[in-house]
């Protein structure tokens, strides 16, 4: 009778080694996939997502400069345009002065 080889030998030890690599790079691999699909598919969301935590974040970041910018538009409602040369009149300035 033929003698047999222990179990846990040299080749079998390696085989398992390089099982155990070969299933963590697929493991790895899949995830960088699952990764990059989110990221592909949920882009616009995730875009405004990270605009926000970046201003958040900001320490130079005022809410009263973004508020001063849209006020600016907003104030020129009380000046009158002189349609015939393109001018902008303050309606307070000036009117009651004799020429």
């Amino acid at each position: 009778m033929p003698m047999r080889r222990k179990e846990g030998g040299g080749t079998d030890a390696v085989k398992k080694e390089k099982q155990g690599l070969v299933s963590t790079l697929l493991w790895v691999g899949g995830v960088l996939c699952a990764w990059a699909a989110i990221e592909l598919a949920f882009k616009p969301l995730l875009h405004k997502g990270r605009k926000a935590i970046k201003k958040s974040l900001d320490p130079d970041y005022d809410v009263d400069d973004e508020l001063d910018i849209n006020d600016k538009g907003e104030d020129t409602s009380s000046y009158k345009s002189d349609k015939g040369n393109g001018q902008v009149k303050d309606p307070g300035a000036g009117d009651d002065l004799p020429s």
